[in-house]
């Protein structure tokens, strides 16, 4: 996460800051009563900016901690929120103003049901999916992990075909290409199925939806990859895949 994320969020320049001192005082002058009864009534303590103007008001931009969420779909809620936390001083008035946006877009306990998700609050008038509720992001109650729900007309994406490139390494470890580096995969079975195991591969938890992928990547189905660790440039040419 970007260290000075709550400036950007908090000092995001005002609307109506780019007018010229000429467009203000044409707006105040436009607003001088051209009636010298009128212009008697003035008293000395009248404001010198005009009523109503409308022109300059808080805008507050979300769009990097929405960027930096997005980027985090599928890790663990609690090193989310480190990695957040990081930055951030509780002693700092502006700079904890982050985590009330936090608590606007991402509902930390809700209820799946199917393929909607509701957050656990009540309302007046009945519960409404999560993606109807203005907030863009959940933490999953069984895994944990922050997720994204599917939006009203959103066509809900299935899992990706694609298998990444790999070789064998010698003594049978497997090197898997990701974004153009090599990394170097450990799997393990998956064990007791009420466990959720997470990818480090395939980005997600390993379940029915990504289980031809884990066959054609792994050998099976039952595992999936627990660790991986990127390979060096030295590595990569004493295997051959450099």
């Amino acid at each position: 996460m970007r260290s000075d994320m709550y400036k950007v969020i908090v000092e995001r320049p005002r609307h109506g800051s780019w007018r010229s001192n000429a467009t203000v005082g044409a707006c105040r002058r436009e607003e001088r009563p051209r009636d010298p009864d009128a212009m008697e009534a003035l008293t000395a303590s009248a404001p010198m900016k005009p009523r109503d103007d409308g022109r300059k008001y808080l805008n507050e931009n979300l769009s990097p901690l929405r960027r930096f969420l997005l980027g985090n779909v599928g890790r663990r809620w609690e090193d989310v929120y480190s990695d957040l936390r990081a930055h951030l001083s509780p002693r700092n008035a502006v700079q904890m103003h982050v985590c009330e946006h936090l608590e606007e877009l991402v509902s930390l306990h809700v209820r799946i049901d199917g393929r909607k998700v509701y957050p656990m609050t009540t309302r007046w008038n009945g519960d409404r999916p999560l993606r109807d509720d203005g907030r863009t992001f959940y933490v999953d109650p069984l895994t944990r992990r922050l997720c994204r729900p599917t939006w009203r007309g959103e066509p809900v994406q299935p899992p990706k075909p694609d298998v990444p490139a790999s070789r064998k390494l010698v003594g049978g470890r497997l090197a898997v290409a990701i974004h153009g580096a090599w990394f170097v995969v450990d799997s393990e079975p998956l064990g007791a199925t009420d466990v959720s195991r997470w990818d480090v591969v395939f980005r997600a938890v390993a379940g029915a939806s990504n289980g031809g992928q884990r066959r054609a990547l792994y050998g099976s189905d039952r595992v999936y990859g627990a660790r991986k660790r990127q390979l060096s440039k030295a590595e990569c040419r004493r295997a051959g895949i450099a």
